[in-house]
């Protein structure tokens, strides 16, 4: 069995300890500390402890609140982000004691701090393996537009005077039969920076499948959707695909005029029809058609 001493060795083995004197002033580190931050007594010996804290240390944490404790002699536990010598910010889970002799009489601060940032680092890891399996389930992987899933989810969200567009990259087929599927590729691409270059952030666009897009216009008149519509059409037309030729596109559109008639079979089956009619009609144009 450990005794008491033993366990109060490895406990502040295992800690970083700091003493400080009234005004917060670094009086005593441990070796623990010195490993966790770099830093040697000689660093910090009398330097106020707020030179351990990271730039936004002050967005983290309530120092009204820690010196209001320490003021009645109550302790004040949290977690603190600092900075090491070197300027690597870090985590550490915090206790700050106020030390007194038997008349009570204040000796010193002892603060105790757990380095606990591999914890934020999994935290971290976590959000960014979430963030890319987000990124899977919603984008294009070779567009890096959104994709049908995506489309399904924001169509929830549609509303009175949005606008809704199906469009098509005109003999698409033959691009790829021609130029290669390389050169297909740079021209899909191609044309998902050029509306993102082009739009408005809140604008959004979807590859469906294929050389097949739609695309989402928030909350815009019915006047400006047929602009912008045109717009984008005449953008593709203009644009240099870097391939040896023109690439023009058909649209087929709508507007919400009435949240009562937003059913997404019924929609698509709209824009659609529009866009089967741009086809048959020479295409590289726009059809609008009312719900």
């Amino acid at each position: 069995m450990l005794s008491n001493l033993t366990l109060i060795k490895t406990f502040i083995f295992n800690f970083n300890v700091i003493k400080l004197d009234i005004n917060k002033n670094i009086k005593y580190i441990n070796k623990n500390f010195t490993k966790t931050t770099g830093y040697q007594k000689k660093d910090i010996y009398n330097q106020n402890i707020s030179v351990l804290n990271a730039p936004d240390f002050d967005s983290e944490v309530d120092l009204n609140e820690i010196n209001m404790r320490l003021s009645k002699g109550k302790p004040w536990n949290g977690i603190i982000k600092n900075k090491r010598k070197n300027g690597d910010e870090y985590f550490v889970d915090s206790s700050i004691s106020v030390i007194k002799d038997k008349f009570n009489n204040f000796l010193y601060y002892l603060v105790l701090e757990k380095d606990i940032s591999h914890m934020f680092q999994t935290v971290e890891n976590l959000k960014y393996n979430l963030k890319r399996t987000e990124d899977s389930l919603n984008f294009d992987s070779l567009t890096n537009s959104f994709n049908r899933t995506k489309f399904d989810l924001d169509f929830i969200d549609l509303s009175k005077n949005d606008g809704i567009v199906m469009l098509d990259i005109d003999f698409f087929k033959s691009i790829n039969d021609t130029y290669g599927h390389l050169n297909g590729d740079k021209v899909l691409k191609g044309l998902v920076t050029l509306f993102k270059n082009n739009f408005r952030k809140e604008d959004s666009i979807y590859r469906i499948g294929g050389e097949e897009f739609i695309i989402i216009f928030k909350n815009i008149s019915y006047i400006n959707l047929i602009k912008e519509v045109d717009k984008f059409r005449i953008l593709i037309e203009n644009e240099d695909f870097g391939i040896d030729k023109k690439i023009t596109s058909s649209f087929g559109f709508t507007f919400i005029e009435d949240e009562e008639n937003i059913e997404k079979d019924f929609i698509l089956e709209i824009i659609d029809e529009a866009l089967y009619e741009v086809k048959n009609n020479g295409r590289n144009s726009i059809c609008f058609k009312k719900i």
